[in-house]
């Protein structure tokens, strides 16, 4: 990835660079004007693939579908925050988390921001609160997703919970619509590391 770069940085980008490709997630850092100027090799794969989203010729990332790009400019003039961004392949969306900078050194004045790439295909979330955080789930969306990530059936779940079985079902209809996926193996692979 070739990026201008403050002469006073040159020595410096190789190193992050290194740190960033130790990292097992798709991270780049960013410019204040959100310009990519240094990813690792996770981050420059999901840019080459344009699946959802890319990099122009001046580093900016451009998003396939509008909405994500209207999303991305409110959540950089924000500075921090969460989004998904829709695929093209129809894969499941790439999570997003951009992390402000902060600081007066070297690095943090050209630095501005990290953003961390999360591709669902490719690593398991682990962490139920950070899939409710993420799709907006209810808190009895969420005790469905905990109890089927216990093993338990949907006669089970609605017996512990006092529902109906009708009830569970349609949450976990809610689960599937909101997490873009339609099987129970589809939605336990973002909490679960096997399934």
């Amino acid at each position: 990835m070739s990026v201008e770069v403050n002469p006073s940085l040159i020595g410096l980008q190789p190193f992050l660079g290194q740190v960033l490709d130790a990292a097992e997630t798709a991270q780049s850092l960013l410019s204040e004007d959100g310009r990519v100027l240094c990813g690792n090799a996770q981050a420059r794969a999901i840019f080459a693939s344009a699946d959802g989203i890319s990099l122009d010729g001046g580093q900016q990332l451009t998003f396939a579908m509008p909405l994500d790009a209207i999303r991305w400019k409110e959540l950089l003039a924000v500075g921090i925050g969460r989004f998904l961004i829709g695929r093209l392949s129809g894969a499941h969306p790439y999570r997003a988390h951009l992390f402000p900078l902060t600081g007066e050194d070297l690095v943090t004045r050209a630095y501005r921001f990290l953003l961390v790439l999360h591709d669902p295909s490719t690593a398991p979330m682990h962490s139920i609160a950070a899939v409710q955080d993420l799709y907006r789930l209810t808190e009895a969306e969420t005790e469905v997703l905990q109890a089927l990530a216990a093993g338990r059936s949907v006669e089970e779940i609605a017996k512990q919970r006092g529902n109906a079985p009708a009830t569970v079902r349609t949450q976990l209809k809610a689960l599937y619509r909101k997490t873009r996926t339609s099987r129970q193996a589809e939605l336990l692979r973002l909490v679960l590391p096997a399934a």
